[in-house]
């Protein structure tokens, strides 16, 4: 990461931002999944659904560390 040009290592935070949040929302809504009740769901289904979601919480955590040590470095460069 840190030989990247700078306009490569911007697309690259802006990048990983935006998959950070992207996770971090279908986390959410797979949260929603496992704890909203309704008819024929499973305990099965409802583990599943909550382990989806804390699952694509760390990949989103994952994308964010990601992206803080990209913009460490495209600081430095600066």
């Amino acid at each position: 990461m840190r030989d990247k040009p700078l306009h490569k290592l911007k697309a690259d935070i802006v990048d990983y931002q935006r998959f950070s949040l992207i996770f971090l929302f279908l986390s959410a809504y797979l949260f929603l999944g496992s704890a909203l009740p309704f008819e024929d769901k499973t305990q099965v289904q409802t583990m599943e659904t909550f382990l989806g979601s804390l699952l694509l919480l760390g990949i989103s955590a994952f994308f964010y560390r990601k992206m803080r040590q990209a913009l460490e470095v495209y600081e430095k460069k600066q």
